[in-house]
C-alpha cells in the first residue's frame, strides 16, 4: 500500500473542501500537482502526477459540494494502439465483471483517446471521518490495482496475451490480500 510520509488525520486539520486538503497533502508529500477548470461548484479540479509500477499515473479529483460527493479518476499511461482497441475494451469487460463478482468500488474504463481510467465517487463516511482519510485511501487503492492490472492491460494491448476471468480474479485477490 502507498505509504505517506506526513500523518494524516489525526494530526492535520479537517477541511470542509477535499481539494484543499488534497493540496495540502500534494505540499506535504512533495507531490507534483495541478489545478484545472472544472464543472464543480468551486470551478477547478486537482491533478496528481505520480509514478506507478509500470508507467505514469494521474490522480485527477473534482469536489460537488452540492453534492458532497468527490469525483475521482485515474488516468493509467501509455495510451493502447489503435489496432488493439477491441482486444483491450474486451479485457476492461472482464476486468469489470470479476470486480462487481468481488464487490469493489470504481470501474475501468478506456477512453476516446485509449488511455485506461480508473473511476470513482468518494464520500466521508464512519469509517474514514475525514477527506484525508478519504483521499489516501482512495490513492493507495487507486494505485495497488492499477500497478496489479497494468502486465495484463500491457500484454493485451501489445498481443502478447488475452487473460480469463480466473487470471483477473487472482490477480485481484492478490490485491485484495495485501490491503
Amino acid at each position: 500500500m502507498m505509504r505517506l510520509h506526513g500523518a494524516l488525520a489525526s494530526t492535520a486539520p479537517s477541511f470542509s473542501n477535499p481539494i484543499d486538503a488534497l493540496e495540502e497533502m500534494a505540499n506535504r508529500e512533495g507531490w507534483s500537482y495541478y489545478f484545472s477548470p472544472s464543472d464543480a461548484s468551486d470551478g477547478r479540479s486537482l491533478t496528481i502526477e505520480l509514478p506507478g509500477r509500470y508507467s505514469g499515473l494521474e490522480f485527477t479529483y473534482e469536489w460537488s459540494e452540492e453534492e458532497g460527493a468527490l469525483a475521482f479518476s485515474c488516468c493509467i499511461e501509455p495510451g493502447i494502439p489503435w489496432a488493439r482497441k477491441e482486444e483491450v475494451r474486451k479485457l476492461l469487460d472482464r476486468v469489470e465483471k470479476v470486480r462487481a463478482a468481488m464487490k469493489l468500488s470504481g470501474w475501468f474504463d478506456l477512453s476516446d483517446d485509449n488511455f485506461i481510467w480508473f473511476w470513482e465517487r468518494l464520500s466521508r463516511s464512519a469509517e474514514y471521518r475525514t477527506w484525508e482519510m478519504v483521499i489516501a485511501t482512495s490513492m493507495a487503492e487507486a494505485l495497488e490495482h492499477c500497478n496489479a492490472l497494468m502486465p495484463l492491460f500491457l500484454k493485451t494491448a501489445w498481443g502478447e496475451s488475452d487473460f480469463d476471468e480466473e487470471v483477473i480474479r487472482l490477480t485481484l485477490e492478490e490485491v485484495k490480500g495485501m490491503a
